[in-house]
């Protein structure tokens, strides 16, 4: 089975690059996923949360409930902050990575493979205007 999408080998600087923008950009779509989930998810138990507020009668089940409901979006606005944090470093890291590899790799790897395919190019040209030498074998000169 081969890959469709082939990893760039062929230099360390160029892997470093797009490893960083792959991961830059797959860290900001986290973020945006997991901020539209959590807010989400609490505006459903803040929901949920005010209509036990707003009921005359409550009941023990409702208390119990809207306890665990309060203490529930204490803990998802803090796993959310968690969340955003561990992102935004990975954010950081991938962009200073992608940075890195493109500034070397623009710098120093790219003009030395241009150089080299001028060099082929030169050389190539150069075999193209030698005039070509047939040698004759003995047998084709005696008949």
């Amino acid at each position: 089975m081969t890959p469709r999408l082939s990893v760039p080998t062929d230099n360390i600087f160029k892997f470093f690059a797009l490893f960083g923008t792959v991961m830059l950009i797959s860290s900001f779509l986290a973020m945006v996923f997991i901020n539209d989930n959590t807010n989400m998810r609490l505006m459903e138990w803040a929901d949920e949360l005010a209509s036990f507020e707003a009921d005359q009668v409550v009941t023990s089940y409702e208390t119990k409930r809207a306890e665990m409901l309060e203490r529930l979006i204490e803990i998802e606005a803090e796993n959310k902050q968690t969340f955003i944090i561990v992102l935004n470093v990975l954010m950081i890291l991938g962009a200073s990575l992608a940075a890195v590899g493109f500034l070397k790799w623009f710098k120093d790897i790219q003009p030395m493979e241009d150089e080299y395919k001028e060099l082929l190019i030169a050389q190539m040209k150069k075999d193209l205007n030698k005039p070509s030498v047939v040698k004759r074998s003995k047998r084709l000169e005696k008949k």
